[in-house]
């Protein structure tokens, strides 16, 4: 089953979650991840979540695993998935390396969505001094009976003990205006 199904839309904000918030900032209490949104972004409280459209045309049912998520308003009358950033934990198997399952988790991408487009293939890359792991790709999901394509930066960092996946999302007319927005937030 893949991870990234969970993040496709504003998801659930845990209570947990609240005691991370200060302003603009989440930082997760256990290991000092932290990541910050920009300042007219909003952190979610209201689950709101689409599962990917599969090969065989069913959809796959979101899961809520996010520790965090924010997204930027776009109005009432947006249609899709608006510009969000997802965060949850991930259990890597032993000795297996950031950019070893994010190369597996894209290939688990192209054989099971219906629409599926490879922008970057899975990096490793420098994330706050640590050796983690990047990707990027178009996927499928459906709203309100309308196929929604959407466009996914994907990072996999460590922090302290524990593996975060930072999933940035928007629908893919929106890629363009939001990639320069995704990267200075993973800054």
């Amino acid at each position: 089953m893949s991870y990234l199904h969970i993040a496709l839309g504003a998801l659930l904000l845990s209570s947990a979650s609240h005691a991370g918030i200060n302003k603009n900032k989440f930082t997760d209490p256990a290991t000092e991840f932290s990541i910050s949104k920009p300042a007219d972004w909003e952190f979610v409280q209201t689950p709101k979540a689409h599962g990917l459209k599969l090969k065989d045309d069913t959809l796959m049912n979101a899961v809520n695993k996010t520790v965090v998520t924010f997204t930027k308003n776009l109005g009432k009358d947006f249609f899709g998935v608006k510009p969000t950033v997802g965060v949850e934990r991930l259990d890597l198997p032993p000795k297996t390396t950031p950019a070893e399952w994010l190369t597996q988790e894209v290939k688990r991408q192209a054989e099971q969505n219906k629409y599926y487009v490879p922008a970057s293939p899975a990096l490793t890359t420098t994330i706050d001094e640590v050796t983690g792991a990047r990707a990027a790709f178009v996927n499928s999901t459906v709203i309100d009976g309308r196929e929604v394509r959407v466009y996914h930066v994907i990072y996999v960092v460590p922090s302290g003990r524990k593996v975060f996946l930072v999933n940035m999302n928007c629908n893919e007319a929106l890629a363009a205006e939001y990639v320069g927005v995704f990267g200075k937030i993973a800054d």
